[in-house]
């Protein structure tokens, strides 16, 4: 948790709101082997961004902070 905060200040993220948004935005993504990664939401359209040893395949669940989930499909740069 230590390192995720001072990472939120690098960011410019220096209040309640600003934590909630950041939080809000964060996402678990689910492969079909039970592989599971995090990501954050970076657009409007659903664009997300997730580390690049995330390997979890072709169709993957995103699950949502309230719960709601979607498919997915991971595009590798």
């Amino acid at each position: 948790m230590k390192t995720i905060l001072i990472l939120l200040a690098m960011c410019g993220a220096s209040s309640a709101a600003d934590f909630d948004a950041i939080r809000a935005a964060t996402v678990k993504i689910k492969g079909a082997d039970d592989n599971q990664c995090s990501g954050i939401v970076v657009s409007p359209e659903g664009d997300m961004l997730s580390a690049e040893h995330c390997q979890l395949g072709d169709g993957v669940e995103v699950i949502f902070p309230d719960g709601k989930r979607a498919r997915g499909k991971l595009e590798y740069d």
